[in-house]
């Protein structure tokens, strides 16, 4: 990296202003990644490069610290872009009320589904409660731990619900190891169901 062993700050000018991410800003990825566009557009690979190093370090770290990771200023739970440790347009219903098993079964769900591709899955209203499927009075799921909607997201492809796939075998051994395992119910939803 540029700045390997230096501090960037010792090199401002008097008076010169400068801005700082943190890890555990939760938008510090995308603005790495907004960045590395403008290189890529000035054709700076090396700069490009630098950021997608830097991009797959704050992603390791945020994956790694769940809890930590919220939006600068925001200290109550549930109030900023993270639930739990899970990107808030991950739940079908942001504001119901999850137990606490509920919130890291989320969690859990999410962080493998990020370490089975390496990045953060395209996914929106994911999650649902039992409780609240019932109240929707849909037919299955209503026993199950939690509800994973994957219709239109990645979702659909790492839990292999079209075709099988490599994802698929990784996302079930991971969630088998930490004592879940998902069933598919639909051609647009799954449960989670303790093994």
């Amino acid at each position: 990296m540029k700045y390997d062993g230096i501090n960037p700050i010792e090199l401002l000018e008097e008076g010169e202003p400068y801005f700082f991410l943190r890890g555990k800003d939760v938008h510090a990825i995308e603005t790495l990644e907004a960045y590395a566009k403008l290189l890529r557009a000035d054709g700076d690979s090396v700069g490009d490069k630098e950021l997608q190093e830097m991009q797959s370090r704050f992603l390791t770290w945020q994956l790694s610290n769940p809890d930590m990771v919220r939006a600068p200023d925001v200290h109550k739970p549930n109030q900023g872009p993270l639930i739990s440790g899970v990107p808030r347009n991950w739940f079908m219903y942001p504001d119901d009320p999850m137990n606490p098993e509920e919130r890291k079964i989320a969690r859990l769900v999410f962080n493998t589904a990020c370490k089975v591709v390496g990045e953060i899955p395209f996914q929106d209203g994911t999650f649902a409660t039992p409780s609240r499927w019932k109240e929707r009075k849909e037919l299955h799921g209503l026993q199950s731990k939690l509800i994973i909607c994957h219709d239109g997201g990645d979702m659909t492809h790492i839990l292999g619900i079209n075709d099988p796939t490599v994802c698929a075998d990784k996302f079930t051994e991971l969630m088998e190891g930490s004592g879940y395992y998902v069933e598919g119910l639909t051609n647009w939803y799954s449960a989670i169901y303790p093994t």
